[in-house]
């Protein structure tokens, strides 16, 4: 970016705002298990 900061931005279609809150009626199973594997390889790489 212009201000030199590295980003990543992940789009899950149709996934609400509470799609990773399971028992709530936006829980979308597949886009919650694709967006925690992202968040561990995001932490994976930062350590």
């Amino acid at each position: 970016t212009e201000a030199g900061v590295e980003h990543t931005a992940r789009v899950y279609g149709g996934a609400r705002h509470s799609f990773t809150v399971q028992g709530s009626r936006d829980y979308l199973e597949d886009a919650d298990e694709k967006s925690w594997q992202a968040f561990l390889e995001f932490l994976s790489e930062k350590s």
